[in-house]
């Protein structure tokens, strides 16, 4: 007997997804036209967000985002990024010595990886940036608590 519903019942249900487009997209062409772009284009990759250990512009979400840099491997922490220096968390070893050891996979005069480029401000961290071990997390839990807190600045921009 087949469907109960006659054609006339798809036309009348609602939309479930609508597009919205700009003046200068149709519906044949969704994407913005780039050809009155003055600049080149190149095969590279910029993502707003750089790992702080190795400068690379590779996160698409700010600090804490647990993703994984391709370029040195750190786990986006910002319990690590607001303690440096401390040892545990997504990521063995802390912050500093992760930044020592991407710093001779890739030194400072290197701007890009792949089709990433590094942060045009990105600076490896100081004893200064580092501070002091008070208020790092001990246990788990203080880690935790720490971890829901708003990230923190990236250390080379402090009045972010």
């Amino acid at each position: 007997m087949g469907n109960a519903r006659g054609e006339n019942d798809k036309a009348e249900r609602p939309s479930v997804c609508s597009i919205s487009l700009r003046p200068e997209q149709t519906p044949q062409n969704p994407l913005p036209s780039i050809a009155d772009n003055d600049q080149s284009l190149e095969n590279t990759t910029t993502m707003p967000y750089p790992c702080p250990v190795c400068g690379f512009e590779v996160f698409d979400e700010p600090a804490g985002s647990y993703e994984t840099c391709p370029a040195c491997g750190w786990d986006d922490d910002a319990v690590q990024l607001r303690f440096p220096h401390l040892q545990h968390g997504s990521n063995e070893g802390s912050l500093w010595q992760w930044q020592q050891a991407a710093l001779q996979r890739y030194p400072l005069d290197q701007q890009t990886f792949e089709s990433y480029h590094r942060c045009p401000d990105w600076r490896p961290l100081t004893p200064s940036d580092c501070g002091d071990a008070e208020g790092q997390p001990i246990t788990g839990s203080d880690y935790l608590d720490i971890a829901a807190l708003d990230a923190p600045a990236y250390y080379w921009r402090p009045s972010q």
